[in-house]
């Protein structure tokens, strides 16, 4: 306890702390601060048990409540063999975290200077929960942020029934088709996600609220609720190496997700030369593990503005979606479809939409063949909306199939290849102010 007298703060090099690994120096520093109530460990670059510039971590670390960990310029890697993950709460681990009354309160994670996770050489995992290079369980108050992240087995960073936290300047780099960013799992609420960047081999970030009992099940925390709501992303300038999606939004079996605002999303990958995204927002999709898919006003309150990209699709619905808002959406290079909705079975059911800023700017050579702005394909619905839409070229302005009641209004298209409107039998399609090459379409 001397040292504690010296300064606010232990570290893992300290006298007394250093373990037989650098994962029990890390332990021993965080459970003896937590003890002494100085509830603050850093981990600086150099490793004194080793005497190197890396701490290989062979065992999880669990961090307790009330505890500030600082990571100051330092190299954490997993230990050759070793694929679980590489820091949880402590009573992730334990069956008390599983009740509303074992929820943990203000843990910080904080990255100083070129601070780095680093899954190693594990190698891609089939269970990326479990190695998780974080994970927090029942987590209230927290915050993640200020380093880098690489070649996770898995998910990056994962949270589950975690609430008003903050994640923040964490930087990815890594490939690999299960490599996700950002996870939010059931339960979360009242999070921001913010200025995320680099790239990722899957979703860079990913807000799933899905159960079933191969699933999210027998992480549950009694009587909290499985939904999430309430969460804000900001300023995500990034990208997957995969090909699938750099944001995904996904609830099923009765879990609902709403009230989720996602401002300033650009996609960094270069056109021609760096993987296409397949999409850059997609909303809904096929159900895991054989539960139900998310039923009409399960999935709603979404906002989303301000995004830029070259996905084969900038924003892609399945399944469902109410009460929404998406806004200043900007395609183009080598994109196909700046909003279109697709599903594997069944319709889609939309309600209360409005789509609007929508710049359609692609350069494909088949774009006034094949090029459409708007898809909205095997719908059913009413109110939805689509206005102020400037595109370059485009083989259409809009298909529509289903019994949907669409309105489309204060349109400019340079070059049309092929007809404005494509709508089936079944659906209402209402055009006003619509030109084409200048001119004012009757």
């Amino acid at each position: 306890m001397s040292l504690l007298k010296e300064k606010p703060f232990l570290t893992p090099n300290d006298k007394g702390i250093m373990g037989s690994d650098d994962a029990a120096s890390i332990q021993n520093a965080i459970d003896t601060a937590a003890k002494a109530g100085v509830n603050k460990v850093v981990i600086p670059r150099y490793n004194k048990r080793a005497d190197s510039m890396i701490w290989t971590i062979g065992a999880t670390i669990q961090i307790p409540g009330n505890m500030h960990l600082v990571l100051d310029n330092c190299h954490l890697r997993l230990a050759e063999g070793f694929a679980g993950q590489m820091f949880t709460n402590a009573l992730s681990c334990h069956e008390a975290g599983k009740l509303i009354a074992g929820e943990q309160t203000n843990i910080k994670v904080q990255g100083k200077g070129n601070a780095l996770l680093d899954g190693g050489t594990q190698g891609e995992t089939d269970d990326p929960w479990g190695s998780a290079l974080l994970y927090f369980h029942n987590v209230r108050e927290f915050s993640v942020e200020g380093f880098r992240v690489a070649n996770q087995g898995g998910w990056g960073l994962c949270f589950m029934y975690c609430s008003f936290g903050k994640v923040a300047y964490i930087d990815f780099d890594s490939e690999g088709e299960n490599r996700e960013g950002v996870m939010l799992r059931c339960g979360c609420h009242d999070l921001c996600i913010e200025d995320i960047t680099g790239y990722t081999g899957s979703n860079v970030l990913a807000i799933n609220a899905v159960v079933g009992k191969q699933l999210e099940e027998p992480w549950h925390v009694m009587g909290h609720s499985i939904d999430v709501r309430n969460i804000t992303v900001k300023n995500i300038k990034a990208t997957t190496r995969g090909g699938g999606n750099i944001i995904r939004l996904f609830n099923q079996d009765g879990a609902t997700m709403y009230n989720i605002l996602i401002e300033s999303v650009n996609d960094i990958s270069v056109p021609q030369v760096e993987k296409q995204p397949t999409c850059a927002v997609r909303i809904g999709g096929q159900a895991e593990v054989n539960v139900r898919q998310a039923l009409h006003g399960e999935t709603k309150n979404i906002t989303l503005r301000n995004l830029f990209t070259h996905a084969k699709y900038a924003v892609a619905i399945s399944n469902t979606l109410a009460n929404s808002l998406i806004e200043n959406v900007h395609l183009h290079d080598d994109g196909a479809c700046a909003v279109a909705t697709f599903r594997e079975e069944g319709v889609t059911t939309l309600s209360n939409l409005l789509f609007k800023g929508i710049y359609y700017n692609v350069d494909r050579e088949d774009a006034l063949e094949a090029g459409q702005v708007i898809s909205l394909a095997n719908c059913e619905g009413k109110n939805v909306v689509i206005r102020d839409v400037l595109c370059a070229k485009t083989a259409r302005l809009a298909a529509v199939s289903g019994q949907i009641s669409v309105d489309v209004m204060d349109v400019t298209v340079d070059e049309l290849g092929d007809t404005l409107v494509d709508a089936d039998e079944a659906a209402t399609v209402k055009v006003k102010n619509i030109k084409v090459k200048g001119e004012v379409q009757k």
